[in-house]
C-alpha cells in the first residue's frame, strides 16, 4: 500500500472513543476500525472500506468522516454524503442519503410562506393607508415630509448597503484567490522538496524531516488553528505516479493517506501551474489553489495546496456587511436628522404663517407676521402682509357696507326670509309668519309740524326715533318701516315682548317729554296700538331697486288703530288677538271696550284698553271701574240702552277724562231718543 513494500504496517489511530472497557480508534490509512483491550491486544473491529464498497447508492461514500457505537453494539458511520448503520459484523441494516421532510413539517413550512405572504400584504395594505389616508389626512408638514424622506432614505441605504457590500464581496473574494494562488506559486520556494523526499512512509512520522517541513508549514501563517479563518494547508507526496497526504493542518488526516488524482492536480504534476479552483462537498464549500514542489534537480515531487473555507469569507463579508450596515445606519440617522432639523427650521416660518392665519381667521386682523430668512419665504410673508392689510381695508369697507344695508333691511328681516346676508337677498323671497304688530305715532304732528321749520320737522322726527327706536329692537322686535313720527313694528317671538315694548315707550315718554319741557318745548303724546295676525314678509320692487315689506290687512288694521286709539281717549288699544296670547293673569289690566266696526275692515273687532302704562291715579280709577264699564259695554251690546246710559253716566261721574265711556254714553242717548232699535247686537261704528 505504501512506496516502501518492506515497510511494517503501522497503525495511525485517530478518532478514539471508549467502549465496555476497550479503546476504539480508526485507521484512515485503510478507513477501518479497531480496538485495543487491558491487554494491549489490537482486534480488527469494521473494516468500513469493504462494507461501503458494494453500496449501490445515488450518493458516493467518500470515506469515513465521524463513527459512534450505539448501547447495542451498532456502528453508525458517517460520510460526507451518507450516514451507514452495521451491526459488529459489518452487517448493512438501514443508509440515510438525505433527509426528507414528513407531511405535517411540510405544512408547517406551507402556512410559513403563507405567513409571510399574509405579513407581506398587511404591510403593502398598511403603506397604502399611511400614503393614502393618512397623508390626506390631518397630519403635520413635517410628519408628511419624513413619512415620504425616511423610507427614501432606507430604500437607496439599503441599495447602497446591497452595492457596497456585493462589490466589496467580489472584491475580497478576487483578494483571497489572488493570495491562494501567490501561496500556492511560493509553494516550491517556500517547501523543500529534497525533504519531502526523504518521507517514504508512515513510519517517517515525526522524523527530522517531517518536523522541518511541518515547522515551515506552520510558519506560513501567523496564527494556527481555528484563528486561521478557514485557512488550510496541505502537502502532498508525488510518488510513481500516485498521490498521497504527507501532512495537513487537520489531525484527522493521517500520513500517507492516498489521495485520487484528477485533472487538476495533473496539470500542477505535469506542467507545473497553478491551479486555483473551488470544491464544494457535504462539509461545505471550498476555494484552494494548488502549486508544484521541487526538489534541487528541478523535479516535481508533490503538491502544495493551500485554501480558505467560504464559509469564513462569508464570516468576513457578513462582517463587513454587518459594519456597513452599522455605518449605513448611522449615515441614515444623522441624515433624518438633518433633513428633520431642516424641515423644522423651514417650516417654522410658514408655521409663523399659520398662526398669523388662525389670529385672522379668530378676528385678530391686527397681527403681521415677521419672518427674516431672506428667503422666498419672508417674501411670501410681507405679499401675506400686503394681502392681509388690503383685506381689512376691504372688510371694513364691506363692514360699513353691511352696516348701512341692514339699516334699510333689519338683520331680524333677513333672518325671517331664512337669508344669512344681504347679497343672498333676491327679488320675490317671502315667508308668512303669525306676528304681533305694533304701531305707535306721535299724536297731533300735524299742528305740531306747522309751528316747526323743515329742518325742525326733519329733527324732530330723528330724535323721536332715535330715542324709542331702540325699544323695539331691546324687545326683540324690529321696525318695518317708519310712518313718520311713527314706527310699524313687528314682534315674531311673544306677544308680550309687543307689550313690554309698548309699556317702556310709554315710561320713555315721561322722560323725553321732561326733556321738551325743560328746553321750553310742547310735550306730545304717542298712540300705540297692538294687534296680531298672519302677515307675509318679502322682497317686493323691481330690478334695479328692491326693499324689504310687510304685507298684510292686519297691518293696515294696526295703523288704523292707532288713529283710534287718539279718538277712545287710550294710551294702548289692542285688540283680542293680543290678549288671547297672554296669560289669564297678565289680563288684569285690560279692559273690554266691546265690539267695533271700521269703515276700512270687512269684519267687526273686540278691543281692548290696556291701562297698564296710564298715569298712577287714571289706572287706579280704571281698576275699580273695570267691572261696572264691561257690564255697561255688554248691556250696550244686548240693545239695553237705559241700563248701559246709566252705567257709563257713573264712570264719567268718577272720571270725566274716560273718552270712551262718553262716546258710548252719547250712543245710548242717541238711539234712546231716535226710538231706534237693532235686531242684531250693537256695535260702535268708526
Amino acid at each position: 500500500m505504501y512506496p516502501e513494500k518492506d515497510v511494517v504496517t503501522t497503525h495511525f489511530p485517530v478518532e478514539l472513543s471508549l467502549y465496555e472497557n476497550e479503546l476504539y480508534y480508526v485507521d484512515n490509512q485503510v478507513e477501518t476500525i479497531y480496538s485495543v483491550n487491558k491487554q494491549m491486544q489490537t482486534k480488527l473491529r469494521l473494516d468500513v472500506a469493504s462494507i461501503t464498497q458494494p453500496l449501490e447508492s445515488k450518493a458516493e461514500w467518500w470515506g469515513l468522516i465521524d463513527y459512534s457505537i450505539t448501547p447495542q453494539g451498532k456502528f453508525v458511520l458517517t460520510s460526507e454524503e451518507m450516514i451507514v448503520v452495521s451491526d459488529a459484523n459489518g452487517k448493512i441494516e438501514k443508509v440515510l442519503e438525505g433527509y426528507h421532510y414528513s407531511i405535517g413539517q411540510v405544512i408547517k413550512q406551507l402556512m410559513y410562506v403563507l405567513l409571510v405572504l399574509i405579513t407581506i400584504g398587511l404591510m403593502v395594505l398598511f403603506l397604502r393607508m399611511v400614503y393614502k389616508d393618512v397623508m390626506k389626512g390631518r397630519l403635520s408638514l413635517v410628519a408628511k415630509q419624513l413619512l415620504i424622506v425616511l423610507p427614501v432614505i432606507a430604500v437607496c441605504m439599503a441599495w447602497l448597503t446591497h452595492s457596497i457590500n456585493a462589490s466589496v464581496a467580489q472584491q475580497l473574494r478576487e483578494q483571497t484567490v489572488r493570495q491562494l494562488s501567490i501561496l500556492a506559486t511560493n509553494g516550491q520556494y517556500l517547501i523543500d522538496g529534497d525533504l519531502l523526499e526523504d518521507l517514504n512512509s508512515p513510519a517517517d512520522y515525526r522524523s527530522s524531516s517531517f518536523t522541518q517541513l511541518k515547522n515551515r508549514l506552520n510558519g506560513l501563517f501567523t496564527t494556527s488553528g481555528d484563528n486561521r479563518g478557514g485557512l488550510y494547508n496541505t502537502i502532498y507526496r508525488y510518488v510513481d505516479g500516485e498521490l498521497y497526504i504527507l501532512m495537513d493542518d487537520d489531525d484527522g488526516v493521517t500520513m500517507y493517506q492516498p489521495f485520487e488524482t484528477n485533472e487538476s492536480n495533473m496539470r500542477v504534476l505535469e506542467k507545473g501551474e497553478v491551479v486555483v479552483e473551488e470544491w464544494t462537498d457535504a462539509s461545505g464549500s471550498w476555494v484552494y489553489a494548488i502549486g508544484p514542489i521541487y526538489n534541487s534537480k528541478q523535479e516535481i515531487v508533490g503538491i502544495y495546496e493551500t485554501g480558505q473555507a467560504i464559509v469564513a469569507l462569508d464570516i468576513k463579508i457578513a462582517q463587513l456587511r454587518d459594519h456597513v450596515i452599522e455605518i449605513v445606519c448611522w449615515i441614515s440617522i444623522a441624515l433624518s436628522a438633518v433633513i428633520a432639523l431642516m424641515t423644522v427650521y423651514f417650516l417654522s416660518s410658514i408655521g409663523k404663517l399659520r398662526k398669523t392665519v388662525n389670529l385672522i381667521a379668530s378676528g385678530e386682523w391686527n397681527v403681521k407676521v415677521d419672518i427674516h430668512t431672506k428667503d422666498e419665504v419672508e417674501e411670501l410673508g410681507q405679499r401675506f402682509n400686503m394681502m392681509t392689510t388690503a383685506i381689512k381695508t376691504y372688510i371694513s369697507e364691506v363692514t360699513k357696507l353691511n352696516g348701512a344695508y341692514l339699516r334699510f333691511v333689519p338683520q331680524q328681516f333677513l333672518k325671517l326670509l331664512g337669508k344669512e346676508k344681504m347679497t343672498d337677498i333676491q327679488l320675490g323671497d317671502q315667508q308668512n309668519r303669525y306676528m304681533t304688530i305694533l304701531v305707535c305715532h306721535v299724536r297731533n304732528f300735524d299742528e305740531l309740524s306747522q309751528d316747526m321749520t323743515t329742518d325742525e320737522n326733519f329733527t324732530f322726527i330723528n330724535q323721536f326715533l332715535n330715542q324709542f327706536g331702540p325699544i323695539i329692537r331691546e324687545n326683540n322686535g324690529f321696525i318695518s318701516r317708519y310712518l313718520g313720527p311713527g314706527m310699524l313694528t313687528m314682534f315674531p317671538r311673544k306677544t308680550s315682548n309687543a307689550l313690554e315694548a309698548a309699556r317702556q315707550i310709554r315710561a320713555q315718554l315721561l322722560s323725553y317729554n321732561q326733556d321738551r319741557e325743560q328746553r321750553g318745548l310742547v310735550p306730545i303724546d304717542i298712540g300705540i296700538s297692538i294687534h296680531a295676525g298672519e302677515v307675509m314678509l318679502g322682497i317686493i320692487g323691481e330690478e334695479k331697486r328692491i326693499e324689504g315689506s310687510v304685507i298684510s290687512n292686519h297691518v293696515n288694521l294696526a295703523i288704523d288703530l292707532e288713529r283710534l286709539s287718539q279718538t277712545l281717549g287710550v294710551s294702548v288699544l289692542v285688540t283680542s288677538q293680543v290678549v288671547e296670547g297672554i296669560t289669564p293673569l297678565e289680563r288684569e289690566r285690560f279692559r273690554h271696550l266691546g265690539e267695533v266696526e271700521l269703515t276700512s275692515q270687512r269684519h267687526s273687532i273686540q278691543l281692548y284698553d290696556w291701562f297698564e302704562t296710564d298715569s298712577p291715579s287714571l289706572k287706579q280709577q280704571k281698576t275699580k271701574d273695570k267691572a261696572m264699564f264691561e257690564a255697561a259695554v255688554e248691556a250696550f251690546r244686548q240693545g239695553k240702552y237705559e241700563a248701559a246710559r246709566e252705567g257709563f253716566v257713573q264712570i264719567m261721574k268718577a272720571n270725566r277724562n274716560d273718552l270712551i265711556a262718553k262716546y258710548y254714553f252719547f250712543k245710548c242717548d242717541e238711539f234712546l231718543h231716535s226710538g231706534l232699535i237693532i235686531e242684531q247686537e250693537a256695535k260702535l261704528k268708526f
